[in-house]
């Protein structure tokens, strides 16, 4: 699979002959790059608070008064079955679970570090029972975030 830089640099070379347009497509190219970043940035976000939120309407819902036992795997399938037939895959019985432990290891939203994406918070994140281990485990995925896209800088250059 070619990556967004591979065509970057063959279209760059390609300009860089004699028309003096490489440095303004160097830059547009740059200007898109960081467009897409923040678009991907944005929506990651935005599915963090919507999981959590439907975590959070999950509890909810288990806590008037319903046994979790009567809540149980029955209602979540069928819950599974109506989201999916309006909105299409990604909600499924265990990815309905998953939110639901999403919302009760962060009940509190401000908690959320939303820079991280989904895929950062599903188990076995959510797994890890204790607040110092979530933190600590935090940290590491942002360390190694942050020397990947160090990585990628370099090898732009």
């Amino acid at each position: 699979m070619m990556s967004d830089i591979e065509p970057l640099k063959l279209a760059s070379a390609a300009l860089s002959s004699s028309d003096g347009l490489a440095p303004l497509f160097e830059n547009i190219a740059r200007v898109i790059q960081q467009a897409r970043q923040q678009v991907q940035q944005a929506v990651n976000s935005a599915m963090v608070q919507c999981y959590w939120q439907i975590g959070c309407l999950i509890v909810e819902h288990e806590q008037r008064g319903q046994a979790r036992a009567a809540y149980g795997k029955q209602q979540l399938q069928i819950l599974s079955a109506q989201l999916t037939e309006e909105f299409g895959k990604g909600f499924d019985p265990r990815n309905l679970r998953n939110m639901r432990s999403f919302f009760l290891a962060y009940p509190n939203w401000n908690a959320v570090r939303t820079e991280l994406s989904w895929t950062h918070y599903r188990p076995p994140f959510l797994l890890i029972e204790s607040k110092l281990k979530r933190e600590l485990e935090w940290e590491r995925i942002k360390v190694q975030s942050q020397l990947l896209t160090k990585t990628d800088e370099a090898d732009d250059d």
